[in-house]
């Protein structure tokens, strides 16, 4: 058994023993389970886990029962439920399902006046746009292009115009108007994707108006450059992508 294995074992067992503590001390003050935030909050926390050891069916459930249930939990939770169920569908490549799951992800954000411009509700429309780019209807890629433009547009105003996650979203940006054969717009959106790498260090081959192409895009690690006062963040869906 490798040591990584090992760590996620003995965290789900930790997650697992500390949510079975948290129910008996809420049965015991009498109230719903999931009134408690506590409860909740770890029961998400178990879900991620399962979520990063790929065991796809656990993780669903546990997210499931925090979206479906009918306490009074905030938008931001619920969302983040949403959201999970969309990565465990995307990487099954449920495309409708998990499409459906992100939606519900954005809708939650947007009702919240600190989610609707927060890092989550940028990952969830990231998502939704690497979703909506297997689909083959035209009218699915323009919703495509949307997300990918109100996630660059959330990024940019948390963390800055200079940061790797924005050359990220305008990177697919660019390869999206490739595709659509809008030669200026992609240009554009490569150009400022490769002054914002060169500017942290990353150089990379210039996109070439001949060729229509690059030979080289970046993967920025999301956990060393996301804002740090992000609260909760989701950076762990990305890497479904």
């Amino acid at each position: 058994m490798s040591s990584s294995t090992g760590e996620n074992d003995a965290e789900l067992k930790s997650l697992t023993w500390n949510l079975s503590e948290k129910r008996f001390r809420s049965c015991h003050r009498r109230c719903s389970e999931f009134g408690d935030f506590n409860i909740v909050r770890t029961t998400l926390q178990i879900a991620d886990a399962h979520l990063r050891r790929k065991n796809y069916d656990e993780a669903l459930v546990k997210y499931e029962v925090i979206s479906q249930t009918p306490t009074n939990i905030s938008h931001e939770v619920r969302a983040r439920a949403c959201h999970g169920i969309g990565v465990v569908h995307m990487r099954k490549h449920e495309v409708g399902l998990s499409r459906l799951a992100f939606e519900s992800s954005i809708k939650h954000l947007s009702l919240s006046d600190s989610g609707r411009c927060s890092l989550n509700i940028a990952e969830s429309y990231y998502c939704l746009g690497l979703v909506l780019r297997t689909s083959c209807r035209e009218a699915d890629k323009d919703v495509c292009l949307r997300s990918f433009l109100s996630a660059l547009e959330v990024r940019r105003y948390v963390l800055g115009c200079d940061n790797l996650l924005v050359a990220e979203t305008l990177t697919i940006i660019g390869t999206m108007h490739l595709e659509r054969n809008e030669q200026v717009e992609a240009y554009q959106a490569f150009s400022e994707a490769k002054r914002i790498e060169i500017l942290n260090g990353r150089m990379q081959t210039p996109f070439d108006p001949r060729i229509g192409k690059k030979s080289f895009s970046c993967s920025p690690r999301r956990r060393s450059i996301a804002a740090r006062d992000s609260n909760d963040s989701w950076m762990f869906a990305a890497s479904a992508a």
